[in-house]
């Protein structure tokens, strides 16, 4: 299972890299000081989540149409207590989504690209109440000749779509800057 020492050490990396988002990530920080399991879906008010930017030989980024929300994602989702850590989970959440399972760490960057944390909707059909993640947002390549196989219970599509006709934000440039090197 992620530990909550684990999460604070790749939140940690994190900012070294990208000291100015302290303060985007406070509610994060103040989740980390809890001594509740933040990488368990169990934990109601928010949790760990981990999701990555699969890039092509093209330079192109892979997009899921997500069944429950509806949008266009990165494919990711929920940790399992299997998982030993965030990029690992970021993995093993891209090959069930997508079938695709040959992937390197983008330039060697293992610290996440971005750490979303945005609100999940109450759900009726999950009982669960509305509730926060904390989304660990890693870039890796595709290695070799795959093609993508869509989990079917999760995703209704993909796309692949080029950085510069992702939306514009704080995403769209780490990930121009980390594909440029």
């Amino acid at each position: 299972m992620i530990t909550n020492d684990h999460i604070a050490t790749v939140t940690s990396d994190y900012l070294a890299h990208y000291p100015g988002d302290k303060d985007r990530l406070r509610l994060l920080l103040d989740a980390l000081d809890d001594a509740n399991a933040l990488a368990t879906r169990e934990r109601l008010s928010g949790h760990a989540t981990a999701s990555a930017y699969v890039v092509d030989n093209a330079g192109r980024v892979l997009f899921i149409e997500h069944k429950a929300l509806g949008t266009l994602l990165q494919p990711g989702g929920h940790t399992e207590p299997e998982d030993q850590d965030l990029i690992g989970a970021a993995r093993r959440e891209v090959g069930e989504e997508t079938g695709l399972t040959e992937l390197t760490v983008m330039n060697g960057q293992s610290a996440p690209v971005w750490i979303d944390i945005h609100t999940i909707p109450h759900s009726v059909a999950k009982n669960e109440p509305e509730h926060d993640h904390y989304d660990f947002q890693f870039v890796f390549t595709v290695t070799g000749e795959q093609t993508v196989t869509l989990q079917d219970e999760e995703v209704d599509g993909y796309q692949w779509v080029s950085v510069e006709d992702m939306p514009e934000g704080e995403v769209k440039a780490r990930l121009t800057t980390v594909l440029a090197t």
